[in-house]
């Protein structure tokens, strides 16, 4: 499994990832320290194929249908990979982040480069009569609370806090897929602007709830990552009974439209107030950044520092 494709923002991770190359022309004198390098070399080679071992010992399915839960299946295409939410969890855990117990799988790229986590919410029939009213920089200011007191959480277990900082593409509302789409930069605290992710969430409308698929890449890998995902959700399908077109009068409507949705969609009592207004609750948003978690990760499985 190639691990040498990570986009521009994890580029840091060459020198765990690809073992550094030797000048030809070093001088023959003292061999001492060219056997201990192929030391570390091997070392290091050793650790990352017993991690990428234990990665794919998570299972995962490359053709054919996937389960997403009971609620749904998505058809994997060539060059992707799924794992179920097992897979799912234990993965985000190995990347030093906080799995919520919801996950029901996990689509990726084979190297990782990116990967979209898929939960379902059971909060009943989403209106979509918002869809012209969203108000992004509200929003975004919501969210940045959200995550301030999430990082609370990260601390307590001794993660690194997170710093979402912009929209990387502000909500927008698909009619046709029935998808409320949008996506957010996020970094750990203190790192640089260019060693961002992108988080971004593509929220599909069911009879019952909302699927919600979180594709977590780098900023400058967006465009590819997104088009691939979109491609490969158009094999994604509610089961019989499920779609958004099958609601029947009596059904539950969930307590929050489009608007609240963006923001986790949860916070039934914040959405009835307005949910912009003074927040009842801080809303606590799981984020990752797959680029600094990568390269902890790889930092951590080497051995090598996080230089």
């Amino acid at each position: 499994m190639s691990l040498t494709s990570f986009c521009r923002t994890t580029v840091f991770l060459a020198s765990f990832v690809t073992l550094p190359a030797f000048a030809q022309d070093q001088p023959a004198a003292d061999p001492a320290p060219a056997a201990e390098a192929g030391t570390e070399q091997d070392a290091a080679a050793a650790a990352r194929a017993a991690a990428m071992k234990k990665i794919e010992s998570f299972g995962w399915t490359r053709s054919g249908k996937a389960k997403i839960g009971s609620r749904a299946e998505i058809e994997v295409p060539e060059g992707l990979q799924m794992t179920n939410g097992s897979g799912a969890q234990k993965l985000l855990r190995m990347f030093d982040n906080i799995p919520s117990g919801r996950e029901l799988g996990i689509l990726s790229a084979p190297d990782l480069s990116w990967w979209a986590d898929f939960t379902f919410s059971d909060d009943g029939y989403v209106k979509d009569d918002e869809k012209s009213d969203i108000d992004a920089d509200k929003l975004l200011a919501t969210l940045q609370e959200g995550q301030r007191e999430s990082n609370k959480a990260r601390q307590e277990q001794k993660l690194i806090p997170f710093v979402l900082t912009d929209w990387a593409v502000k909500p927008f509302y698909n009619e046709a897929s029935k998808a409320l789409e949008f996506g957010f930069k996020l970094k750990e605290e203190g790192a640089a602007d260019d060693q961002a992710s992108v988080n971004y969430s593509t929220k599909i409308l069911g009879r019952h709830g909302v699927m919600n698929v979180t594709l977590v890449c780098a900023p400058d890998n967006l465009e590819a990552s997104l088009s691939q995902l979109r491609g490969a959700l158009k094999g994604f399908s509610y089961v019989g009974g499920e779609t958004y077109a099958e609601y029947r009068k009596g059904d539950k409507i969930a307590e929050y439209g489009l608007t609240a949705l963006v923001a986790g969609g949860t916070l039934a009592v914040a959405a009835k107030t307005g949910l912009l207004g003074k927040l009842i609750k801080p809303i606590m948003i799981g984020l990752v950044a797959v680029g600094a978690m990568l390269k902890r990760f790889w930092s951590k499985i080497t051995g090598r520092g996080q230089s």
